[in-house]
């Protein structure tokens, strides 16, 4: 089996931080959740409560947390496309890195991919202000892929861009000015 990384990179490096995103408690009844969810999934209350549990639920969630504190966030891009859907998306990432930094991250993961250690294309957000920019990974840092973990090393080395993984506070709640 291949090493997570090739030889030219420096893993010792990677600085990945956790985050832990606060939970508006009241959300769930101010906000229509029947344009996410079935409605016979809203009624449900046994075990695996489909509302707060699902993956979906903690990326949509997070967004809406970074959104309220002032930040942009993009949720739909794939930095290593030819051609994409995303390319508004895209081209706000690549303002905010630079150009040069853009091109090197695509060429190294390109290299990389050639050589047997594919690079995912993204991760769950990309999250700015005026003031930092970074790249999140919705859920538990144990759940990390070895190509997630090869985007967030390129992220870092050649985008000069952080990454944060986050996570649901259970019982850390806070007054969200988007639903008042």
């Amino acid at each position: 089996m291949k090493d997570l990384f090739p030889s030219d990179a420096k893993p010792d490096q990677l600085t990945i931080t956790v985050i832990r995103i606060p939970f508006y408690k009241d959300f769930l009844y101010k906000v229509d959740l029947t344009q996410f969810i079935p409605q016979e999934a809203l009624g449900w209350d046994g075990p695996g409560l489909f509302k707060s549990s699902s993956r979906g639920w903690e990326t949509y969630w997070t967004s809406h947390y970074f959104k309220s504190e002032g930040y942009d966030v993009i949720d739909r891009f794939n930095l290593l496309a030819r051609q994409s859907k995303f390319q508004e998306q895209i081209d706000f990432i690549r303002i905010v890195v630079g150009n040069g930094r853009y091109e090197s991250f695509r060429h190294k993961a390109s290299e990389w991919t050639k050589n047997g250690y594919v690079v995912s294309p993204c991760l769950d957000m990309f999250v700015a202000n005026g003031n930092e920019s970074f790249f999140v990974k919705v859920g538990d840092s144990s759940r990390l892929k070895p190509k997630d973990i090869r985007f967030i090393y390129l992220a870092q080395e050649y985008l000069v861009v952080p990454t944060r993984v986050t996570s649901m506070e259970c019982g850390l709640f806070y007054d969200d000015p988007l639903l008042n």
